[in-house]
């Protein structure tokens, strides 16, 4: 006799997915409580150390002390690339110390220290509180990138700072280095590990791995050995994917060191968000994939000068022009800036802005920083809750169409002195946040005769010495240096 065994009745569709659905919350819900258990014992999210990736032949002291002992000073042999300042060797009791670290944009270029928004923000601090002694120190080197000015704040450490200011990120293409051992990563995998790694699961487990060993750094030489400070040196610019992402992690490394160095020693650091000049700056240059075969090429430049002769008078038509070109090659620095002004003619600001963003990025010689930096630097801050003033944003927001362009910037990346003075306050008001000053009534009207003071004590040759220096300047972004290269000889 067979006995007929119970079978249970099959799940519906919709009882599976429920299940599964109730699985998933499960897991999450284990995740949240195990999360906060983590915090509840003190165990802190992972803050992946910095792994410099640059070393130097020899690194000299930007500061010396003088003759007489009682100053320190930039010597005469590093005014190549830095312009003259200097501190007491001794610190007043009611002395109050600010570095500012980065590249021309900080020295104020085209012009000089006198007119960069470390020189306004010193006049804003002292209008403010009179009793205190205010030092602002302007560390701005020409074509510095953020590898260069981890040694500077290191050697600042002796100096007694109260506070460290950073605006760095355009000038990490300038010298040539390569990258062996980085390998490429996608963005998106690298938002997901910088989200992962915030938590405290990823902290504990972190702790118990074996630290990675130390990467072979690359050599360079104490001085900037810019590419484009060279004859030829706009030639030595190709598409390279990989450099460029190494170059991209490189600045990562930097900022994180840069912030250890502060956070080591207790000394207070903000981070600037720099900006750029997208509206008026064409790229500096552009390539053609190596992969294109002779009619290719033919095709190419067929389609690209009917998008050039198009009339602007009939913008649909130059539009598609343009598409047809970026059909061909849609990394074409030229062709995106092109189709920028042509939506900005048609009144579509967001497809222009979009279209800015991406010639900029596209540049084959990239001379202002690129987006993904700019989100690795907002990650960084994140993470490491460092302040982050978005100079960028407030550029923007004061924009026509939101767009920066010749009414902000003289040239690709350098503000107007107006704009110098806007970074000048925006510093000033997160000092203000901090309870590092407290402004008296009447500040600004004291700030403001002080500014018109500091004009007209500016020597008569400052702005046609500037105007030079400008065409100096736009000379060597078009790869018009004269200097010669000893390889090259």
């Amino acid at each position: 006799m067979h006995h007929a065994t119970c079978q249970p009745a099959p799940l519906s569709p919709g009882r599976k997915r429920l299940f599964r659905f109730g699985a998933i919350l499960l897991g999450c819900f284990a995740v949240v409580v195990i999360e906060g258990l983590l915090r509840l014992v003190g165990v802190a999210p992972f803050v992946p150390p910095a792994d410099p990736m640059v070393g130097f032949s020899d690194v000299r002291p930007l500061f010396k002390i003088n003759a007489t002992g009682d100053r320190y000073e930039i010597p005469q042999s590093r005014q190549a690339f830095f312009q003259p300042d200097s501190f007491d060797a001794t610190k007043d009791s009611n002395e109050f110390r600010v570095f500012c670290f980065g590249g021309s944009t900080v020295q104020g270029r085209p012009y000089s220290i006198e007119t960069s928004y470390t020189a306004w923000l010193e006049m804003s601090l002292r209008a403010a509180d009179a009793s205190k002694k205010w030092q602002v120190i302007n560390c701005g080197g020409v074509s510095y990138a953020s590898y260069r000015l981890v040694p500077i704040m290191t050697e600042t450490l002796d100096y007694q700072p109260d506070l460290f200011i950073v605006y760095t990120g355009h000038n990490e293409f300038l010298e040539s280095r390569s990258y062996p051992e980085i390998k490429r990563q996608p963005r998106w995998q690298r938002n997901l590990f910088n989200t992962v790694s915030q938590s405290r699961i990823y902290g504990l487990i972190n702790q118990m791995m074996p630290a990675d060993p130390p990467r072979k750094k690359i050599n360079l030489q104490s001085e900037v050995d810019a590419l484009l400070d060279y004859q030829g040196g706009l030639a030595k610019y190709h598409r390279d994917d990989a450099w460029r992402d190494g170059v991209i992690y490189e600045y990562e490394q930097n900022v994180k060191r840069l912030i250890e160095i502060a956070r080591e020693n207790q000394i207070p650091l903000i981070l600037i968000n720099p900006a750029s000049n997208l509206r008026d700056t064409p790229p500096f240059k552009v390539e053609l994939p190596g992969s294109f075969t002779p009619a290719q090429k033919k095709e190419f430049q067929s389609r690209w000068d009917a998008a050039k002769s198009a009339p602007w008078d009939n913008l649909g038509v130059k539009l598609a022009a343009v598409q047809t070109v970026l059909e061909l090659d849609n990394r074409h620095a030229e062709a995106h800036f092109l189709a920028a002004k042509v939506y900005e003619a048609l009144g579509d600001l967001s497809h222009a802005k979009l279209a800015y963003l991406r010639a900029k990025d596209e540049d084959i010689c990239p001379l202002r920083m690129l987006e993904p930096m700019y989100d690795s630097l907002q990650s960084i801050a994140s993470q490491t809750r460092t302040e982050l003033i978005d100079i960028r944003a407030q550029f923007e927001a004061e924009a026509e169409y939101g767009i920066p362009g010749d009414d902000q910037f003289i040239d690709h990346v350098h503000p107007h002195i107006s704009g110098h003075q806007k970074i000048a306050l925006a510093i000033f008001e997160a000092l203000v946040n901090r309870e590092v000053v407290y402004p008296g009534n009447r500040w600004q009207t004291r700030r403001d005769k002080l500014y018109a003071e500091h004009f007209d004590t500016l020597p008569d040759n400052y702005f046609p010495e500037s105007v030079e220096r400008l065409r100096g300047l736009k000379r060597w972004a078009a790869g018009r240096a004269l200097r010669l290269k000893l390889s090259d000889q």
